[in-house]
């Protein structure tokens, strides 16, 4: 592990829009470190079916995985 990060997500309508963000987040923070190589684990398996594509998601998560896609 290279680094980790706790952060409060407040306002939000689901545990899985939380799970996005601090996916979200700690692939935004190894970017800023100059770490492109990444291995992301997560305890959601619906937020690694949607990432995977295998499940359709609803657009507020869509918007939080866009911007992962376009900052990587």
């Amino acid at each position: 592990m290279m680094c980790a990060f706790a952060q409060a997500y407040h306002g939000l309508n689901s545990s899985l829009a939380a799970e996005a963000l601090a996916m979200r987040e700690g692939i935004f923070m190894c970017c800023r470190n100059g770490i492109s190589e990444v291995m992301v684990e997560t305890d959601s398996h619906t937020l690694l079916q949607i990432v995977t594509d295998q499940q359709a998601c609803n657009w507020d998560l869509a918007c939080i995985l866009q911007g992962i896609t376009a900052k990587t």
